[in-house]
């Protein structure tokens, strides 16, 4: 089998399964590509093989230890369409208003 850094990675990843002779083939995006590419030019890593291989010892070893997996905040992923959508569906849920007696939110009161 060629060595994956032989091949055109923006098509497929060839990685061999430990418990069987079969290949996996994965599409990975422009970004994990060019992180790929550069881990095996700086150094790091002999060969593509050897970078993924070592991501995903750290991905079992982080599963089991029990570790939860990061995740982004909703805001920080969101596409400006799914955060209007998001508010929409928080004000609906809301539309009693805050909950708050009339007599808290008279003028008088607000200011003590």
């Amino acid at each position: 089998m060629a060595k994956i850094h032989d091949r055109n990675l923006t098509e497929h990843i060839a990685i061999l399964l430990e418990k069987s002779s079969e290949a996996m083939n994965v599409i990975l995006s422009p970004e994990l590509e060019k992180l790929i590419h550069e881990k095996v030019a700086s150094g790091a890593y002999e060969s593509a093989d050897a970078v993924i291989e070592e991501a995903l010892r750290l991905l079992r070893e982080r599963d089991e230890n029990g570790t939860p997996r990061k995740r982004e905040p909703f805001w920080a992923t969101a596409t400006p369409a799914e955060r209007a959508r998001a508010f929409k569906q928080w004000a609906s849920s809301h539309e009693g208003g805050p909950g708050l007696p009339s007599e808290a939110l008279r003028r008088e009161n607000i200011y003590d």
